[in-house]
């Protein structure tokens, strides 16, 4: 493949990787705002009087990423978390990092909540427990959520029935499926229901997805036509089948390092992430690399079977 053809391709997959980036951070931004404006609540929330234990192992296999909240002074000002892997609970920060999968004793808090630094580590205290902040609460520092704090410690939550927030995708189905919907309140209010949430940012997201994608697939068929012209060369030299079959094969995995490599620079070259530190999804690498490769490997084998066929000519 020519090196100015490989230039084009590669340009246009930059241009493809910086969309695909851009249109995450847009739905992780817009998916912050609604959690900042509805007090962390997503539309999956309500609110229930029971053991908050009980809740979420009942619930656990239906709905494995759900997690409980509890108010616990200030009017809901400071409240206490639990899930069976905190690191599933998308707490927007702006400065230091989210909750780890199992963490006890740590701490996000808002810019305006006062903490106590010991040894180079911030501390804030709550009924005689010291808690170790690890996050700054919210978008920036003048954020609605200034004034909360988050603490992540299970001794918070009692053995009884108490009011709590259950939250999580599928959390609300595998709920009233175990326990019915008695005594079910939505939490749901605030920035949630805003017609830019709702609307507009799944029509960018949608299309924006489309043309990617679309993008991606013309590229994979793009790259087929020009190493077209190679594979007659080797069949016309009288290459074997294997090196024929082996030379797609190879450029499909310069492809593939291609996309996940520019993908990557491109998700650190943007100024702006999720939260600090936030690495590229696995599942954003999958999807574009499959995007990029299906198009290309189908194009490419099927031109070598119609090659390889006994008593075919190339065409």
């Amino acid at each position: 493949m020519p090196a100015r053809t490989a230039a084009a391709i590669g340009s246009l997959l930059f241009l493809l990787a910086f969309l695909a980036g851009a249109l995450r951070i847009y739905d992780a931004q817009q998916h912050a705002i609604a959690l900042e404006g509805n007090r962390l609540y997503s539309t999956d929330s309500f609110t229930v009087t029971r053991d908050a234990r009980h809740v979420l192992e009942t619930i656990r296999e239906k709905a494995p990423d759900a997690r409980v909240l509890k108010d616990l002074a200030d009017g809901g000002r400071t409240r206490a978390v639990l899930a069976a892997d905190l690191s599933d609970f998308d707490i927007p920060v702006y400065e230091g990092r989210r909750f780890s999968a199992e963490a006890v004793g740590e701490a996000i808090v808002g810019a305006d909540v006062p903490v106590d630094t010991r040894a180079g580590r911030a501390y804030v205290s709550f009924d005689g427990r010291d808690y170790v902040v690890v996050g700054r609460l919210g978008l920036d520092a003048e954020s609605l959520l200034a004034e909360d704090t988050v603490l992540s410690d299970p001794a918070l939550f009692g053995v009884l029935e108490e009011t709590i927030v259950v939250d999580g995708p599928q959390a609300r189905d595998a709920y009233v499926e175990a326990f019915g919907d008695d005594g079910m309140t939505s939490t749901a209010r605030g920035t949630t229901h805003r017609t830019n949430v709702d609307v507009v940012s799944r029509l960018i997201l949608t299309y924006g997805a489309s043309i990617v994608l679309a993008g991606l697939a013309y590229c994979g068929v793009l790259a087929h036509g020009l190493l077209r012209p190679y594979l007659q060369t080797l069949h016309i030299l009288g290459r074997s089948a294997g090196r024929i079959l082996a030379t797609p094969i190879a450029c499909l995995g310069a492809l593939w390092v291609l996309a996940v490599g520019l993908a990557s620079l491109v998700w650190w070259l943007l100024p702006v992430r999720p939260a600090p530190g936030t690495a590229l999804p696995a599942t954003d690498l999958a999807l574009l690399t499959a995007a990029v490769g299906v198009p290309f490997t189908v194009t490419c084998m099927t031109t070598v079977a119609r090659f390889l066929k006994p008593g075919n000519q190339w065409n």
